[in-house]
């Protein structure tokens, strides 16, 4: 796979019907194709402050996807192997517009009046809350896709449907983004650097947004030999499987088996105030007798799986695989180099925890003894430890690795929080006579798929005084149950 990425590096194409159309041929990091990442369309919900002119925010992201971002302009081949991106030459207003944008105005609603269960304006400083996930709204664009949708036309791409959409929702207070792409295509991070950038341009210019990385540049070539004796698809990390022969029968049964007891997946926003994080922060590090310091972060894990396992319905017995992922930008720096922060395609990769826990043991656990566990499995990636495991994977991607075991359950928990998205504002676009608005808010995800994610938390930004916002994907019925369903929810009624 890096052989061909690099050969291919710079070349183009030309299909009929259109054949002055030119494009890019942009090959994919080999990351990208594995299962764990291509299968999901995401959708992120992004709450901006104040009334923003719409044409405005298309103009400035049209110019920086045709100038720069050219990737974004983007659609797929059926075999994922490559993207086909129009050249800016052949890209206008009145011939080819490689994305989807729309708009709604909706000037006599406020944010109260429209979207009065927004987590935004009831979350509490005294409690832990719940709210209804962005899905429910009534005000974003849920992703209604799987990935193969996106390449009806394998022969001739530019048939296809653009990878970007993006649709907003202006209130007289209020501007509502939902931005859909395919995973393959970027990560959080890169996501932020997408947004951030939108928003240079909008503010100042399109010259001072920051230059892409190279296209085709592949940060991981090098890995995923598998001629190296150390790549034997044999010799698998500790805490992954494959998928392969009865194995893939074994989880498609159980995964079946899990939606015929409870086939709906519900998204719901959860928000964990400053004075909470301190007092479960204190509680973990009191549960442990060593000297161990314990993270924010390895607390909040913590304390979503303890509270995820009070409310389940799986049996006592049952397996969970618990897993996070990391940003291959900060673990390799070395690959990525200078390019690390204009890298828009997937750096993240999957961590499972040092030893997998049974239901029963996470009711059982401290909280700090769960928080012991991911602490315990951070301190052990070092580089030596993770680059390995990164080229075993990329070594043996035909043998469908996932970083879990075929039976049981899977729980991921993925923080954002290094990503400072409520840094930015979009105030080149306000409406406002007085300049102000434009300042985001508020950001969540969700994604859609063949098999739903499920038991996948992501705390997706802090809320502006030392909480969070988390969105989590569970089995309707775990919100109801146990732990879940004794925490004060917040719905309102639009008037």
């Amino acid at each position: 796979m890096a052989s061909r990425l690099n050969r291919l590096e710079g070349s183009f194409r030309t299909y009929a019907p259109t054949p002055n159309l030119k494009f890019d041929v942009i090959p994919i990091n080999a990351l990208d194709t594995t299962h764990l990442v291509k299968p999901f369309v995401t959708a992120y919900y992004v709450y901006l402050e104040g009334c923003l002119d719409s044409s405005k925010l298309r103009d400035s992201l049209e110019a920086l996807v045709i100038q720069k971002y050219r990737v974004l302009a983007s659609r797929l081949t059926s075999a994922l192997d490559y993207f086909y991106v129009p050249r800016p030459e052949s890209i206008s207003r009145d011939s080819l517009v490689a994305f989807e944008f729309s708009s709604n105005q909706r000037l006599e609603h406020t944010v109260k009046s429209a979207v009065p269960s927004i987590g935004h304006l009831n979350a509490r400083s005294d409690q832990i809350t719940l709210h209804p996930g962005p899905p429910d709204l009534g005000i974003f664009e849920s992703p209604k896709r799987a990935l193969d949708e996106y390449f009806q036309h394998p022969n001739q791409p530019e048939l296809n449907s653009p990878i970007l959409k993006v649709h907003v929702e202006v209130l007289s207070d209020a501007t509502f983004l939902s931005v859909q792409i395919p995973h393959l295509v970027t990560d959080a991070r890169g996501f932020e650097t997408i947004l951030r950038s939108w928003a240079t341009v909008m503010n100042n210019s399109l010259d001072e947004a920051p230059s892409p990385t190279p296209l085709g540049w592949n940060p991981l070539h090098g890995l995923g030999d598998s001629s190296k004796p150390a790549n034997n698809s044999e010799l698998i990390p500790s805490g992954w499987s494959c998928l392969v022969g009865d194995s893939v029968t074994t989880l498609m049964e159980a995964t079946l088996k899990e939606f015929e007891e409870e086939p709906v997946t519900k998204n719901m926003s959860l928000h964990i105030p400053s004075f909470e994080i301190r007092r479960l922060c204190r509680e973990a590090q009191q549960d442990i007798s060593n000297t161990t310091q314990l993270s924010e972060n390895d607390v909040l894990f913590a304390f979503l799986v303890r509270t995820w396992a009070a409310s389940c319905a799986s049996p006592s017995s049952t397996v969970v695989h618990l897993s996070f992922p990391i940003d291959l930008r900060s673990q390799l720096p070395e690959r990525f180099a200078v390019h690390v922060g204009v890298y828009l395609h997937n750096g993240v990769f999957p961590v499972p925890l040092l030893r997998p826990l049974t239901v029963a043991q996470l009711q059982g656990m401290s909280l700090g003894a769960v928080a012991l566990e991911v602490r315990k499995t951070i301190t052990h990636l070092t580089q030596d430890v993770q680059e390995p495991v990164v080229d075993w994977v990329l070594a043996n991607l035909n043998q469908n690795p996932i970083p879990r075991g075929t039976d049981g359950l899977s729980f991921v928990v993925s923080s954002w929080r290094r990503i400072k998205f409520l840094d930015m504002e979009f105030r080149g676009a306000t409406l406002d006579p007085l300049g102000t608005g434009g300042r985001l808010a508020q950001i969540g995800i969700s994604s859609s798929g063949h098999v739903p994610a499920r038991r996948v938390c992501v705390i997706e930004c802090d809320d502006g005084d030392g909480g969070v916002w988390c969105g989590m994907d569970l089995p309707e019925g775990d919100w109801t149950r146990g732990a879940f369903g004794t925490i004060k929810r917040n719905t309102v009624t639009p008037n």
